[in-house]
């Protein structure tokens, strides 16, 4: 696996990442907490592994950890439906925008590795 090449990555982006992270898990408590525990547990395991991840690339910048932002971000935003909690609009209203910013940046720092010349397991 090849690192990113370090001097062309915005380490914004990783710091960005870890903030939604911290506001996914708190999500709960700033807007309506979802009604099952499997839906607020996911909710935990999700903003955790945002946080987690966007520390990761900054120590270990890896390509697969965008591919997993990218792919929690699009779960996070698909949750409600899943979970069966898209009723409660304020809860399901903040978790589609965190979940589509974590896969925009996510999806913006995969364009901006598309160098071929960089390819990275």
């Amino acid at each position: 696996m090849a690192n990113v090449n370090l001097a062309e990555h915005r380490q914004w982006e990783d710091w960005a990442s870890m903030g939604l992270g911290l506001l996914i898990v708190i999500s709960p408590w700033l807007t309506e907490r979802p009604p099952t525990e499997a839906a607020l547990l996911n909710t935990m395991i999700v903003g955790l592994l945002v946080l987690c991840i966007g520390a990761l690339e900054l120590a270990f910048l890896r390509r697969w950890e965008e591919w997993v932002e990218l792919a929690l971000g699009v779960w996070l935003v698909i949750s409600p439906w899943l979970f069966g909690y898209s009723q409660l609009a304020l809860i399901t209203s903040a978790h589609v925008v965190l979940g589509a910013l974590v896969a925009a940046i996510a999806a913006l720092e995969l364009w901006q590795d598309r160098n071929p010349t960089q390819r990275m397991a």
